[in-house]
C-alpha cells in the first residue's frame, strides 16, 4: 500500500452513450511504529515504556509470557514487570484497521539487584608478625554479578593477588592496620560495598596455661613466634633459677622442667628474644 490517502475516479463510456461509473480505491497510510526507548538494561523487575501512537492507529506490546503489561498490552504507556531476570524482547506494533502493521521492538535486561547488608568482606583480622592473609569475601547468589577488592588504606607495596576472587590473598603488609573493601555490582544496580581491615601485630604471649593433659590451653603459647625466623625463650622460677630453655620454640613448652619433670603450679619469669623484634619479658601463671 501506498504512504497516503487518495480517492481514485474513473469515468467508463460506451461508444454510443454517455454512461460513466465511479469507483473509490482506499489506500491507506503505512503506520510507522516507535518506542520512545532503546535497548538498555534495568536494576530490577519492573521498567516503564512508552511508545508513538498517531490517533487513526491502535497499537498492542509483545513479549515473552514471563512479561506483563500494566494497565494493558494497548496502552502506549505502560510499566513491564517479569518474573525472569533476563534479556527481553519487546515489541510495539501500530495498525489501521488491521489492515497495515509497522513494528518496533526494544531489547531490555532486567538484572537481579544485589542483596544489601551483612557481612560480605569477611570477618576483621588481627594477624602476628605475619604479612600475608587470605581475604573471604561473599559474593550473592546472583548470576550476572561480580565482586571486586579494593585496598581503601593500606601502605605502598601491598598487593592483592586476585582482586575479582572472593578468596584471595593479600600479601606485602606492614605492622598497624590496613583497610580493604569488597565490591559487589551487577551492572546498572547500584554496588555493594562492605570494609574490613587487617591488623598487623608482632607476637603476643598468653598470661598463663593449665598443662593438665585435657587439650586445652596444654602449652604456653606466643601468637606468631612460629613466623620468627630465630627466637630464645627462657623460663625462671621465683628464685631466679632457668626451669625450662629452647631455642627456636614453637610453641610446644607443657610445663616440664630441663629434666622432663612437671613443674608445680606457679609463677614464673619468661624472657623471649627475638633478634628483629627485640625482648621480650614477664610473668605467666602455671596452674596444673
Amino acid at each position: 500500500h501506498e504512504c497516503k490517502d487518495i480517492t481514485y475516479k474513473e469515468n467508463i463510456q460506451d461508444c454510443d452513450e454517455q454512461n460513466g461509473t465511479d469507483m473509490n480505491i482506499s489506500v491507506y497510510q503505512t503506520p510507522v511504529a516507535e518506542i520512545n526507548s532503546s535497548d538498555g538494561m534495568i536494576c530490577g523487575e519492573t521498567d516503564t515504556l512508552s511508545a508513538q501512537l498517531p490517533d487513526i492507529y491502535s497499537g498492542f506490546w509483545q513479549s515473552d509470557t514471563s512479561i506483563t503489561f500494566i494497565p494493558d498490552s494497548t496502552s502506549d504507556f505502560v510499566i513491564v514487570e517479569t518474573t525472569t531476570f533476563d534479556s527481553h524482547i519487546i515489541k510495539w506494533t501500530i495498525t489501521n484497521n488491521n489492515i497495515c502493521f509497522d513494528t518496533d521492538s526494544v531489547d531490555i535486561q532486567f538484572l537481579e539487584p544485589v542483596p544489601n547488608g551483612g557481612n560480605i568482606a569477611g570477618d576483621n583480622q588481627i594477624i602476628y608478625y605475619q604479612f600475608e592473609t587470605e581475604v573471604d569475601g561473599l559474593l550473592p547468589d546472583v548470576s550476572t554479578a561480580s565482586g571486586i577488592w579494593n585496598i581503601v588504606e593500606a601502605n605502598i607495596g601491598v598487593e592483592i593477588a586476585n582482586p575479582e576472587d572472593p578468596t584471595t590473598t593479600i600479601s606485602g603488609l606492614e605492622f598497624g592496620i590496613s583497610y580493604f573493601s569488597w565490591e559487589i555490582t551487577n551492572g546498572v544496580c547500584p554496588p555493594v560495598i562492605d570494609t574490613m581491615f587487617v591488623d598487623v601485630r608482632p607476637i603476643q604471649q598468653t598470661n598463663g596455661f593449665s598443662p593438665n593433659g585435657d587439650g586445652i590451653n596444654d602449652v604456653f603459647k606466643i601468637k606468631g613466634i612460629e613466623n620468627t625466623q630465630y627466637n630464645k625463650l627462657v623460663i625462671f622460677d621465683n628464685w631466679g633459677d632457668v626451669v625450662y630453655s629452647s631455642e627456636n620454640y614453637q610453641n610446644d613448652w607443657d610445663g616440664k622442667n630441663l629434666h622432663g619433670k612437671d613443674l608445680p603450679s606457679d609463677t614464673y619469669y619468661f624472657v623471649l628474644s627475638i633478634p628483629e623484634l627485640g625482648e621480650y619479658s614477664g610473668f605467666l601463671i602455671l596452674k596444673r
